[in-house]
């Protein structure tokens, strides 16, 4: 086989990074092409669903093709992210990160963003992976990805944005704000708290799980869920909200007999409780908790349950006040539907609804369809993430306002001071940072809403570093 001379190997290599070049120059405007008609077709879809009937509507358009577009995304993502904000802003251009078109990438990849704050002065904290994993906490700022202290377990912000817990194995404090004055160092739970006579605690109650962690506006006390109860702690100890010393009874009973065949056991109690979750009004006079095999439990200022709301749907799962502090949104799920109601704060204390009391005055169908494990209330209105990627906004008499797809099933959301952006996780391992109101909408955008999403960040376990999109 002939040598070749070196001016035909600098001839050949620049051939080949010519039709590199012209591949995905090719790849990328059928991304471009593929994005806007499928944002177009789906949004189509759904008008003609919500204005005609979904019979009319007829099967939603397929998924297009994009998967051997895949290598040439990826190789554009990596190499914008070498080289900086100017290309990164570029890359949205030239590759618009419309939701649906990498879903294929996420085999392997995805993971959980459990929690989101957005701070005083723009960054967002994040926390990466579920509460039951190995805790990895990210600030993300000015386009930069910091990586936080790993003693670092959660965090929380107080309704107003003034206050942030910061929770650690040492315990739970509670700061004015992000590197602020340290005004209270609180002591996790045990567990025990509020354990009935004659119940022995077995080791290891899942505090460190967190599934929601809130400071009072006092900046002394912080409401936290967790997979062994939701408390309030202060400086005085822990005080267990949820389950009460009835359910605790009837949680030893279940594990005693699992675990022995008996009803009659004197093993320890392990309490680990599915989709437990709790919610503290922004005045923080009221908290709403619960968990999968509960009705919605509401507690006044004293700590006192006042109301107790049946579901409206097979296993709460999420609790949200309005920003006014005046009504309260109660979700529960079933596989990957829900339902979402609401009850005015004139009707809390006393009221004792069952299952399904679709009847009851007190009781407003907010929204019917979404699985709800994030949410975000501003005035006048609640924005819910569901179980299918979408952002749905409502009014408190469930009035539908708009909806924004993001992708994937929402795992949380944080909305900025000044009501601007917001940030939403999702269990694809992306975060998207997205401009309330702005009045704009990409062309490749599925949703009805005037927001557009300004930058994504993609924590995908496949890549060595977080990507930008």
């Amino acid at each position: 086989m002939p040598i070749a001379h070196p001016e035909q190997k600098l001839a050949m290599a620049r051939h080949r990074q010519a039709m590199t070049l012209q591949l995905n120059d090719s790849a990328r405007q059928n991304w471009q092409r593929l994005a806007q008609a499928w944002g177009a077709a789906i949004n189509d879809y759904v008008r003609i669903g919500n204005d005609y009937g979904w019979d009319v509507a007829g099967e939603q358009p397929e998924l297009p093709g994009m998967q051997p577009l895949y290598p040439a995304l990826l190789e554009a993502l990596r190499a914008a992210n070498a080289a900086g904000d100017a290309a990164i802003r570029q890359l949205r251009e030239d590759w618009p990160p419309s939701p649906d078109l990498y879903a294929g990438l996420l085999e392997g990849n995805a993971q959980a963003i459990s929690q989101l704050a957005v701070l005083a002065d723009g960054s967002v904290l994040a926390r990466i992976g579920a509460s039951y994993e190995t805790p990895r906490c990210v600030r993300l700022r000015q386009g930069q990805c910091e990586q936080l202290d790993s003693a670092l377990l959660g965090f929380g912000l107080s309704g107003d944005g003034r206050l942030l817990a910061l929770a650690s194995v040492e315990g739970i404090a509670i700061h004015a704000g992000w590197q602020g004055e340290r005004l209270a160092m609180l002591a996790w739970p045990t567990g025990a708290e509020g354990l009935p006579y004659g119940l022995a605690l077995a080791e290891n109650p899942r505090n460190f799980e967190i599934e929601a962690l809130q400071p009072f506006p006092d900046g002394q006390r912080v409401l936290l869920a967790c997979r062994s109860g939701v408390y309030v702690l202060a400086a005085g100890g822990a005080t267990r909200l949820h389950p009460d010393a009835g359910r605790l009874h009837e949680l030893a009973r279940d594990s005693g007999s699992k675990r022995s065949g008996s009803k009659r056991s004197g093993m320890p109690l392990e309490i680990d409780l599915d989709m437990v979750h709790a919610a503290l009004s922004p005045d923080g006079q009221w908290i709403a908790a619960g968990d999968q095999c509960s009705v919605h439990v509401l507690f006044d200022a004293a700590l006192k349950p006042v109301g107790h709301i049946g579901p409206h749907s097979e296993y709460p799962d999420y609790a949200l006040f309005a920003a006014d502090s005046r009504q309260v949104l109660l979700n529960a799920c079933h596989f990957y539907s829900g339902c979402s109601i609401g009850v005015n704060r004139e009707h809390w204390i006393g009221l004792d609804t069952d299952y399904y009391d679709d009847a009851h005055p007190a009781i407003t169908t907010l929204q019917e369809g979404a699985r709800v494990y994030a949410a975000i209330s501003r005035a006048g209105e609640y924005i819910v993430g569901d179980a299918h990627g979408y952002l749905r906004a409502f009014g408190h008499d469930g009035t539908p306002h708009w909806t924004h797809f993001v992708g994937s099933t929402i795992s949380s959301m944080a909305l900025s001071g000044d009501g601007k952006t917001l940030a939403v996780g999702s269990y694809g391992g992306a975060i998207s940072l997205i401009a309330l109101n702005s009045g704009e909408r990409d062309a490749w955008q599925i949703g009805t809403g005037p927001h557009r999403e300004r930058e994504r960040w993609l924590f995908w376990q496949q890549e060595a570093t977080p990507l930008r999109w």
